[in-house]
């Protein structure tokens, strides 16, 4: 019973006295300009965003205890970040990420950007002071911070920026073929991340790219910088690596990835991992390879204060002979180990691929030379070097197991990488040969359109030039038109196929043919003919015909059916002008004046009249201005007075006019019938008696009108045609600048495989030099090996 008081008395001291173990939190602080003024970069920096949420989620389900702290929208402003900063509160155990994605710009003072905290797309000098907060200033106000570990990290231009508008974060390249690793969140295994993130001290300040570069993103696939971030974190994870320096090592690699298949675009971390103690992790390297006396030589002979640059000074050695031969003979495996190291640590920033050389081929010698020319006094940096490693855990080099094997790890690793490039590169040539390959299929395309375009305003040139000399020939008809009066005598028994031809030039205005007798040149000087032109252009004008022919006894000579087809034929010679949409409309009026002179006035004169087909219906005048009619019927004869006869002439000339009319499809016209009775004096003589027969007028409505129209046509198809020729005139200069474009791309293709076969060289050389062949180790760690052997051999 007295066991009891004393056994609760201890667990009340043991509660009360016992401090508990406080648990981590990893505290993650994310600002992103999700609603940015520009749609593109806002859509792209969503994505990125997102990415990293997912990336914290799947770390939080492993068992890191995330506590987020997400500024977006309305809240990403300069406001939040000083509140979010100055409220954080956090113990010695607990981690910190600060991630920012949105708009930067170079500071002169910093090698980090200056991050701007609004979504405003223009700002003015005072805005930018206000709004704007360099990120190693974040740093370092975080470093004042109680934690075990800090990540600090800009997804951000680091270039120059425009006082009336942002230099964009990547420029928006909508050209990225970038795209988040393939492997689903919740296929990987996330525990051994959540491990190093709750257990390592580490302390990283990362910018997505270099002073005076820029950051590229992409509005459906996000920015490069932070895919590549996640998607390091996915590799290390899903392959188990234990250490979060492999993870940001691995960021370099992954944006390679990314950039690889984009032409002409480059990203370019800036990493910094910065050490509490006095000098950098590379200035106490150095100070385990260099003894002081050599430390003394070395700053005698190159006249420096400081070897702190590990990499500049064992540049310099290998200008300094006799320092080379020294470190050769006595340290060697040491010598090309610190060497591999030093050039390492310049990958983490900008990994070239003469650096990547140089970084195999001396981890693969020092591997090779640790295991077969080791000196005492290597062995003893080589330790000094694995104990520093064991506190900074910068380098990776395992607690337990023999130092050979990291050596030849690093040597696989690097040999490894640069295989990859060289499948890379053989993928980049494939690609760039079917690049060429569609460029000259598009070249022959372009080419051939243009060639059919050409030809189509060729020939639409053609048709312009038709329709110029349409317009210009109905132009001269509208003004050569007029009242058109030919008064023909009495035509001679038998014409001649010459004189036909002379009647023609004659009516036509053109020289009359030779040959022609004396009678036939009187008889066509008899001929009357006049022209009365309209004013120019007037519509509506009236052309008008008239015939004079001279027949004695007879009604219907063919001698009045030919005049009648002469004087039809100068009417048909108008209206061929006249389009054809227009001859419909057209309303031919006709003024036939029939004429008899016999003597016996209104007595019959004894002629018969017949009619044997069809029947004769007619209104006319007479002399005297009486409207009478003229009916027979069919089979019946009827004698003719002179009145009758005039008539009758009349009637012959009209029919055979009609049945031209018919005969060339013109449709509307009026006649107006004159029978007139003239008598002779009887003191004229019968050879020289005149008898008029008939005289024809025509008058032609709005040939003019329906000209003009005719010409208006003309001129809209020439202004149709003419824009069509403008618009594939402008197509082929598209189709110039395309072909232009397409050369270009030729060029930048051809000048691009010409980088690829010369990197391929450089690459096969370099991997010839450190990869392992049938005869042993490659010329170029033979050759090293011989100078250790001779310098080692060699006497003192």
């Amino acid at each position: 019973m007295k066991k009891t008081p004393t056994l609760i008395c201890a667990i009340l001291l043991f509660i009360f006295l016992v401090k508990p173990v406080k648990a981590q939190t990893f505290h993650a602080i994310v600002f992103a300009a999700t609603e940015t003024e520009n749609e593109d970069l806002a859509a792209g920096i969503q994505v990125s965003y997102d990415y990293l949420k997912q990336l914290l989620s799947a770390l939080e389900n492993a068992g890191l205890d995330v506590q987020p702290h997400y500024h977006d929208g309305a809240d990403f402003n300069i406001n939040q970040l000083n509140q979010a900063i100055s409220s954080l509160k956090t113990s010695k155990n607990d981690y910190i990420l600060f991630y920012f994605i949105g708009h930067g710009f170079e500071d002169s003072e910093s090698s980090y950007p200056n991050l701007i905290f609004t979504n405003k797309e223009t700002i003015s000098n005072a805005e930018k002071e206000q709004n704007a907060r360099n990120e190693k200033d974040i740093h370092e106000t975080l470093q004042k911070k109680k934690f075990k570990g800090l990540l600090v990290v800009a997804d951000a231009c680091n270039s120059g920026l425009n006082t009336t508008g942002w230099i964009k974060q990547g420029k928006s390249s909508k050209k990225s073929d970038q795209t988040p690793d393939s492997k689903a969140f919740e296929q990987i295994s996330w525990t051994a991340c959540a491990n190093i993130l709750q257990s390592e001290e580490f302390q990283y300040l990362i910018a997505s790219s270099q002073t005076g570069k820029d950051s590229y993103t992409h509005p459906e696939k996000g920015g490069i910088f932070t895919i590549a971030f996640v998607n390091a974190f996915k590799t290390a994870c899903d392959n188990n690596i234990d250490s979060l320096d492999h993870i940001i090592k691995l960021i370099p690699s992954e944006i390679n990835k990314l950039t690889a298949p984009i032409e002409d675009l480059e990203q370019i971390p800036l990493i910094y991992s910065p050490i509490k103690e006095k000098q950098s992790f590379l200035q106490q390297l150095a100070n385990i390879f260099f003894s002081r006396k050599e430390k003394k030589e070395l700053k005698k002979a190159f006249n420096v204060e400081e070897l702190g640059n590990l990499k500049a000074t064992l540049q310099l050695t290998e200008d300094y002979p006799e320092s080379r031969r020294k470190f050769l003979k006595t340290k060697p495996a040491a010598y090309y180990t610190i060497m591999a190291i030093s050039n390492e640590s310049e990958l983490y920033v900008a990994r070239t691929l003469q650096d990547t050389i140089r970084v195999s081929l001396d981890y693969c010698t020092a591997s090779v030379i640790h295991l077969e020319n080791r000196s005492t006094r290597d062995i003893d940096i080589i330790q000094k070097i694995r104990k520093l490693d064991k506190k900074h855990q910068l380098l990776g080099i395992p607690k337990k197991g023999p130092f050979g094997k990291w050596l030849d790890y690093k040597c696989t690793e690097y040999t490894q990488y640069l295989e990859d490039q060289r499948e890379v590169i053989e993928v980049k040539e494939k690609e760039l040969e079917d690049i060429l390959v569609e460029v000259e299929s598009e070249l022959d395309e372009k080419r051939t359109e243009r060639r059919g375009l050409q030809n189509e305003i060729d020939l639409l040139t053609e048709r312009l030039s038709e329709i110029d000399e349409s317009i210009n020939t109905t132009k001269r008809t509208i003004t050569e038109n007029g009242t058109l009066r030919i008064s023909i005598p009495t035509l001679p028994d038998n014409i001649s196929p010459k004189l036909d031809q002379a009647l023609d030039a004659l009516v036509a205005g053109k020289q009359l043919p030779s040959g022609l007798t004396a009678k036939e040149k009187y008889w066509l000087s008899q001929i009357d003919i006049k022209l009365e032109p309209n004013d120019e252009l007037e519509p509506n004008a009236l052309l008008t015909s008239e015939l004079k022919d001279f027949q004695i006894a007879k009604y219907c000579t063919l001698k009045i059916k030919g005049v009648s087809q002469k004087i039809m034929s100068l009417l048909l010679q108008q209206l061929s002008v006249v389009p054809e949409e227009y001859k419909d409309s057209i309303n031919i009026k006709f003024k036939i004046e029939g004429y008899a002179d016999y003597r016996g006035r209104k007595s019959a004169l004894g002629i018969g009249f017949p009619t044997k087909n069809k029947s004769y219906d007619y209104q006319y005048k007479n002399d005297l201005g009486q409207m009478k009619a003229f009916k027979h019927k069919k089979h019946t004869y009827v004698n003719l007075t002179n009145e009758t006869l005039a008539l009758s002439r009349a009637i012959c000339a009209y029919e055979e006019c009609l049945n031209i009319m018919d005969n060339h499809s013109i449709k509307h016209h009026e006649v107006e019938l004159f029978a007139i009775e003239q008598d002779l004096s009887q003191s004229a003589k019968s050879d020289d008696k005149m008898f008029r027969g008939v005289n024809v007028f025509f008058t032609l409505e709005d040939v003019n009108l329906y000209l003009l129209k005719h010409i208006d046509l003309l001129e809209k198809e020439r202004r149709k045609i003419q824009n069509v020729i403008i618009s594939k005139e402008e197509a082929i200069r598209n189709i110039n600048q395309e072909i232009e474009g397409l050369n270009a791309k030729v060029i930048a293709v051809t000048n691009e495989q010409e980088k690829l076969e010369e990197r391929k060289i450089e690459l096969e050389t370099g991997i010839d030099d450190v990869r392992t062949g049938l005869g042993g180790q490659p010329n170029a760690i033979r050759a090293r090996q011989a100078e250790i052997q001779k310098i080692q051999d060699a006497k003192e």
